[in-house]
């Protein structure tokens, strides 16, 4: 049992609330509004299980020493809980912070934080990258009695569809829901854009007016036409650009500043970037769109609806032999359709089934060489639960029940807003994710899933729903023409760049098997990314015994 507790916040935006029986701090898109519904004296759960909460976090030290943390259910901030041996329980926004305060010896690393970090690069709450520390999950209330030990999380927030929308009024209704989450988030704030001249970024900005286009590029000759992208984006809505290059030959040391900025090893390769313009731009608040893929169409969705199409045609005895040597072959994108519809047979928690491969691209298979098939198959089941008590899922055939899950599992499981979020916090910048909102998020889901992610009419276009807004708003814009991921050439880099040499280095870790060193350290694989990662993390982070606070970090002691 602790005798102690510290909140340890890092947000540089957070509201501070003293009230009679304690204080409250409070981090959101409307902390103003969480702040109106304290009322000094109420019950603390009615307090907590009312919030009108967007995208937010709070945390109550009361006088009599009990802790109270919410987290809303699509937020991209985060609460960790640290149990510091011989020491306080310490409550953070910033997992660096969290960590900071365990002496070395206290870091252990769990198998099935392994298996996360390999299968999805991110675990799955509570689970964190330490035992020692645990995150509070989306939707859930804790409560901590310092005095008797009692620990306990409820969830209490859950996302449900704002009525049902009609495929043909969608876009209007979008348009509705986007205006007053920005007007309400960005009032008389000087703002920056994260453009990359994709669909989501180029429509945020036709929001915004004259805001300047936050655009990072690199000299990589594969990202050369990301940069063009977002150069035609600008040149359209007719905006300043705040450009900001980072060289490719510098790469391992962006990404090794990055670990150790973030404090976990959790990476997609764009927040290597990220991190190196955050350093060098002017501080201040930043829109982004991540998360509109997941509400409303990855790329690969598309090839599920025709494969779903065309399923009956590949259950006939060699056709689907005939199809991959004749139709294949002219039109080589088609070559997978047979396999897509096979992945759309299998029960949707299979490690296999295509809602679990439509989010995360990494092999199972390989990963259970790591750990064990076991332990893979129970963080497949774990994180269809997760999603699954937090959304009411809709019924309507196999397409529907993959495709759905898999885009909710890509909502509440893909970080990347929550990187840059915390990179924010160390480099005094604020980040806005309107598409990681509940009101967008609960707007996106009132549109029936059959037609939420693909057009319809035979073009199976994917986002079509924002592409038809932002048609309306910026005509210019090429809806049609395909875009780049944005993704960086890691496998280049790591066969003939900035990554050579990284595993003379940082030893590959310990959980790799001899086995697997010749397709996965000694040659760029699957989890080759994760590897990396994980190593630059253990030495550089989770052994260094003289890791700090992130600069402004604001504690308050119970």
């Amino acid at each position: 049992m602790h005798d102690a507790l510290h909140v340890v916040w890092a947000s540089p935006t957070a509201n501070r609330v003293v009230t009679q029986d304690g204080t409250w701090i409070l981090a959101g898109t409307r902390p103003n509004r969480l702040a109106e519904q304290i009322e000094t004296g109420a019950d603390v759960d009615d307090i907590v299980e009312g919030f009108d909460a967007d995208d937010a976090v709070a945390v109550r030290i009361g006088d009599d020493g009990r802790l109270d943390a919410y987290r809303s259910v699509t937020a991209t901030r985060n609460v960790y809980v640290a149990d510091v041996p011989d020491g306080p329980v310490v409550v953070a926004d910033c997992f660096r912070n969290a960590l900071a305060e365990l002496p070395v010896e206290d870091r252990t690393v769990s198998q099935r934080a392994v298996a996360d970090h390999l299968l999805f690069r991110n675990p799955i709450e509570p689970e964190t990258y330490v035992e020692a520390i645990r995150g509070l999950e989306h939707g859930c209330h804790l409560t901590y009695d310092p005095a008797t030990g009692d620990r306990q999380t409820r969830l209490v927030d859950r996302l449900d569809p704002d009525g049902e929308t009609a495929v043909d009024t969608a876009p209007s209704r979008i348009h509705d829901v986007l205006t007053t989450v920005l007007d309400e988030t960005l009032p008389d704030r000087r703002v920056r854009n994260m453009l990359s001249g994709g669909v989501d970024s180029t429509l945020l900005h036709t929001y915004l007016g004259d805001a300047p286009a936050l655009v990072m590029a690199t000299d990589s000759p594969e990202f050369a036409s990301e940069v063009d992208a977002a150069d035609r984006a600008v040149a359209m809505l007719d905006v300043p650009t705040d450009r900001h290059d980072v060289a490719e030959s510098a790469f391992l040391s962006h990404l090794e500043a990055s670990v150790d900025a973030l404090g976990f090893p959790s990476h997609y390769n764009q927040t290597v970037l990220t991190d190196a313009v955050f350093r060098a731009a002017e501080s201040g608040v930043y829109v982004n769109g991540e998360g509109a893929d997941a509400l409303f169409g990855l790329p690969a969705v598309k090839g599920a609806r025709v494969a779903d199409r065309l399923a009956p045609l590949f259950a006939a005895p060699g056709l689907t032999t005939l199809w991959r040597r004749g139709v294949a072959s002219v039109l080589p994108r088609a070559t997978h359709l047979p396999d897509i519809a096979s992945w759309l047979d299998r029960p949707i928690t299979d490690p296999s089934a295509f809602a679990q491969r439509l989010p995360f691209y990494t092999d199972p298979e390989v990963v259970a060489q790591c750990t064990d098939e076991a332990t893979v198959e129970s963080r497949f089941r774990r994180q269809t639960e997760y999603v699954q008590r937090r959304v009411e899922r809709s019924s309507g055939g196999r397409f529907v029940d993959h495709a759905e899950l898999g885009h909710l599992l890509s909502a509440f499981r893909h970080n990347a807003a929550e990187q840059w979020r915390q990179l924010g916090y160390v480099h005094g910048h604020e980040l806005v994710a309107p598409f990681k909102t509940r009101r967008l998020t609960a707007c996106a889901l009132s549109v029936p899933p059959a037609r939420r992610y693909v057009g319809g009419r035979g073009s199976f276009t994917p986002k079509h729903l924002l592409k038809s807004l932002l048609k309306r708003r910026l005509p210019a814009y090429p809806v049609r023409q395909p875009k780049g991921a944005g993704s960086l050439p890691v496998e280049r880099y790591f066969e003939d760049g900035p990554l050579t040499n990284v595993f003379e280095r940082y030893d590959p870790p310990e959980f790799v098997p001899a086995a697997m060193y010749e397709d996965h350290v000694e040659q760029f694989g699957p989890v080759t990314w994760n590897l990396i990662t994980f190593a630059i993390w253990r030495d550089r982070v989770l052994q260094n015994p003289d890791l700090s606070r992130v600069e402004g970090t604001t504690v308050v002691e119970a």
